[in-house]
């Protein structure tokens, strides 16, 4: 292998790794897209289940129902239960 060689062999490895440090970053930036998109879904999830209550629930007859649409949203903030959303009657 000649002088040349070498040199665009090493060129080839720098160009690489200002590659994976622009992939790196990406991923980064991309885990925080995430952790942003998971705290809005739990904000709008419990949002939901709280307007909900709210809006149905003081009902004396659905008194009983409310603990638990309590809990899911304390469970749904902690991120104990993501993906989870409870059917609320109209």
């Amino acid at each position: 292998m000649d002088k040349e060689q070498c040199e665009n062999l090493y060129k080839e490895i720098e160009d690489i790794r200002k590659e994976r440090t622009i992939t790196e970053k990406q991923v980064q930036q991309m885990n925080r897209d995430i952790e942003i998109n998971i705290l809005q879904y739990r904000i709008k999830s419990v949002e939901r289940v709280l307007d909900y209550i709210n809006d149905k629930c003081w009902k004396k007859e659905e008194i009983k129902d409310l603990h638990n649409k309590i809990v899911h949203c304390l469970n749904k903030l902690s991120g104990n239960i993501d993906g989870i959303e409870l059917t609320l009657k109209d």
